[in-house]
């Protein structure tokens, strides 16, 4: 939204933003002041749409060190208070989401998934990937922890039973890894009063009393017990290349994250220069409504939570469909040759379809060859539903590392999402009017018929008028509808702080569970400090279901992949 429209679109006590030559801010007119406005051209009429409000105020004096104050002080103005009342109002999203529980999601539908997986106890990816390291070490050494069958291993001791990190069944050892934040480390948290940010009830020092109270127990049952505490991993990460190496490729440390197999749409560059002549054109083809169209009836949704499965796993049928349907924790070998790749992974934040994953993260650009297996696989979450597709495409299912599978009387298609769609879909339609001037009534029915049948809705021919804002309206609803399901907590916080409350800026830094991002001086009585929380430590925000979004962007991508197939890969240019 232009700033000049936000005045009226906020109901803001600001005066519309006023109108500024822009090509006469130039160092030769600065402290100029002219008898009349500078001439029209200063202002680019053609893109402002001021020519009225020149003519009527052309006569008017015009100091220009006084106006561009007067025009910039306006537009902070405008933007700050536009801010203030946008914070302070409820989204689109959450008003849909409102609505959605309110009128259509009558029954318990949606399932709770947790951001991290359901990880039974918290292991942490970097606890896993020390344990891995120990192995690594000492060669023949095969630790019982959280990623073998039967997962973690527990022993009787005087005071109760544990589920340790990891255990030698050769030697009867024990490997105790202590995260700090979960442990409440002495040397990494000095306020020892400060409560946990997963046991509001427990202090950092109550914590570590456990702690303390738990290795004592095991060393007084009778085991050796090997404590390793997360600070000193990470200095002797700091110190040891190879060490450091090892984490950096070590690929399965965690559980099945579902926010993992939510990768957003495809736009890929397959050529980089393109000719049109008189044998070859150039052709656009775009979706029309193409996420409505999979919430409604392109995708099928789960109901309730899914079935975990960590181990036992139905074999694998080299080229044949999975046997489950929902999400998949899996190694996957790509074909060396396949024009149109499948499967996404994310590269450095950038959504990629790579045939090799050494080529992808070291960002080769000359043809690959790498022939090893261990060196081309991918590992990562995605929907079975592209799995099975890439399973046609030539790839190869290695290894399930986990998978929620969901039984197939748990789909439903269409559900709360088109009750909700149908009638914004036909306002859309019909407030796009007739897609031709003096169109038949035989063409009109046609164009009434390709629209029912496409999208299931029936259009009203005396409703069927051009209307821009309606339109605009409708398809803001429509493609707002899925994301509030998505919704992201790993968000960064950020506050403009007084200098002179040194007490807070202190506590927003010093409460567990976060990680600092910014400490800027702002002016000369402000400090600008920002923090995000540990992902290990976040916690799913209210009804959301990452797993229903996660389908509807695979089944657009499925869909694109069909149509990219139709042109051909010699074809394509970009998607």
């Amino acid at each position: 939204m232009k700033l000049s429209q936000l005045p009226a679109a906020f109901d803001l006590a600001t005066e519309s933003k006023g109108h500024f030559p822009y090509m006469f801010n130039h160092p030769d007119n600065y402290g100029k002041v002219l008898s009349t406005l500078p001439p029209i051209e200063f202002y680019e009429p053609k893109y402002m749409g001021v020519k009225q409000w020149y003519e009527e105020n052309r006569e008017t004096e015009f100091n220009f060190d006084e106006e561009i104050v007067r025009y910039c002080k306006n537009d902070v103005q405008i933007l700050s208070e536009a801010l203030v009342k946008f914070i302070e109002s409820t989204t689109i999203a959450s008003y849909i989401m409102f609505v959605l529980k309110q009128e259509h999601i009558k029954t318990p539908i949606v399932a709770y998934a947790p951001e991290n997986g359901w990880p039974g106890r918290k292991n942490s990816s970097f606890a896993l990937k020390f344990l891995l390291w120990i192995e690594h070490q000492n060669p023949g050494m095969a630790l019982k922890h959280k990623l073998r069958a039967g997962g973690e291993h527990v022993i009787e001791c005087k005071r109760r039973t544990y589920a340790v990190d990891g255990y030698d069944p050769e030697t009867g050892h024990v490997y105790e890894i202590h995260e700090c934040m979960y442990h409440g480390c002495p040397k990494c948290y000095l306020n020892r009063e400060q409560t946990s940010p997963h046991n509001k009830n427990q202090t950092m020092a109550e914590l570590y009393d456990y702690t303390i109270l738990k290795d004592d127990d095991i060393r007084d049952s009778g085991f050796t017990l090997h404590v390793h505490w997360e600070c000193d991993i990470r200095e002797e990460l700091r110190k040891n290349a190879e060490m450091k190496h090892f984490f950096i490729n070590c690929n399965y440390t965690h559980q099945l994250r579902p926010r993992e197999a939510m990768y957003g749409g495809r736009t890929q560059q397959f050529k980089s220069f393109v000719v049109a002549d008189e044998e070859y054109t150039i052709e656009n083809y775009d979706y029309c409504s193409l996420y409505p169209f999979i919430n409604i009836r392109g995708a099928k949704y789960p109901i309730g939570a899914p079935l975990r499965i960590t181990d036992y796993f139905d074999e694998i049928v080299p080229g044949q469909p999975l046997p489950y349907h929902g999400l998949a924790f899996c190694d996957i070998l790509p074909p060396k040759n396949c024009p149109i790749p499948v499967l996404p992974v994310r590269v450095d934040s950038k959504l990629i379809f790579p045939l090799c994953k050494k080529c992808s993260t070291s960002k080769r650009k000359t043809p690959c060859k790498h022939t090893k297996v261990t060196d081309r696989y991918l590992t990562g979450v995605w929907c079975t539903d592209e799995i099975n597709l890439a399973i046609s495409e030539g790839y190869q299912l290695l290894k399930y590392h986990e998978v929620w599978d969901w039984p197939e009387k748990s789909w439903f298609q269409g559900g709360f999402y088109e009750k909700f769609m149908s009638p914004l879909l036909k306002m859309k339609h019909e407030s796009s009017g007739w897609p031709e001037e003096g169109m038949s009534e035989e063409k009109k029915q046609a164009h009434i018929k390709t629209i029912h049948d496409t999208d299931h809705v029936k259009m009203d021919p005396e409703n069927v008028k051009k209307n821009p804002a309606l339109r605009s309206l409708a398809k803001l609803f429509l493609n707002s509808t899925w994301g509030k399901f998505a919704q992201n907590p790993c968000e960064t916080e950020t506050k403009l702080l007084p200098t002179s409350h040194g007490l807070k800026i202190a506590q927003f830094f010093d409460e567990q569970g976060y990680e600092p991002k910014c400490f800027k001086d702002w002016g000369e009585n402000h400090v600008l400090v920002s923090r995000r929380p540990f992902k290990e430590s976040l916690q799913t925000a209210c009804f959301t279901d990452i797993v229903y979004e996660a389908l509807t962007t695979c089944g657009a991508r499925i869909k694109l992949y069909e149509a990219m197939k139709r042109v051909g890969a010699e074809n394509l240019i970009y998607c």
